[in-house]
């Protein structure tokens, strides 16, 4: 006999699946991770698994957005707090706040390795209704903030990709990892407002 839950049981459970799942594929490749594992960290069987989620890859989406939620939240509260400084200013401090926050939660592993696999997984209408890259969540944070953006939609995707992937290559930079990015979003911060390579005349 299938066991049932009461509507809090499942909201537990729930809870407990994506909490576990975040955990893990911050440092684990989600292909590693089974519905086994998954299971008996909320308390359930591997069949009751299904009542959540059709799939792994769907949890896995939840928790990808989950995550580009939270960067947006990030961005958001940056610009709010830096509301009363110059332009360039208040966007070199969201974007260096932002790929602080995807460096602490270490965000790029996952969004390299394991992203494509779930979004080859996912249907496409659940891509077409809840899907937006990392990129997409940054620059509307920048154009919904008032600040006045130079530049077309997919150079300013362009910048952010590689300003975010240059965390995947931070310990091969070396001590003066985080100067030498600073310079980087300096003066992407400057071509974005003024739309004219700096130093380029």
């Amino acid at each position: 006999m299938a066991i049932k839950f009461t509507e809090r049981e499942m909201i537990g459970i729930r809870r407990k699946l994506k909490d576990y799942a975040r955990r893990t594929v911050v440092h684990t490749s989600m292909q590693k991770i089974t519905i086994g594992d998954l299971a008996k960290a909320a308390g359930i069987s591997q069949s009751a698994f299904y009542k959540f989620y059709d799939s792994k890859e769907l949890l896995f989406f939840e928790i990808m957005e989950d995550m580009h939620s939270d960067l947006a939240e990030n961005m958001n509260k940056s610009l709010l707090e830096s509301s009363g400084l110059p332009p360039q200013e208040r966007l070199v401090q969201a974007m260096r706040s932002a790929i602080h926050y995807m460096d602490e939660i270490e965000l790029m592993r996952f969004f390299q390795e394991d992203v494509p696999v779930i979004l080859m997984k996912m249907p496409q209408e659940i891509l077409d209704k809840h899907y937006h890259s990392h990129d997409v969540h940054i620059r509307n944070a920048l154009k919904g903030s008032g600040i006045e953006i130079k530049v077309p939609d997919d150079v300013l995707s362009s910048l952010i990709h590689i300003l975010a992937y240059s965390l995947i290559h931070k310990e091969d930079c070396g001590r003066q990892y985080d100067l030498a990015l600073d310079v980087l979003i300096r003066s992407a911060g400057e071509y974005v407002l003024t739309g004219k390579v700096p130093g380029g005349g």
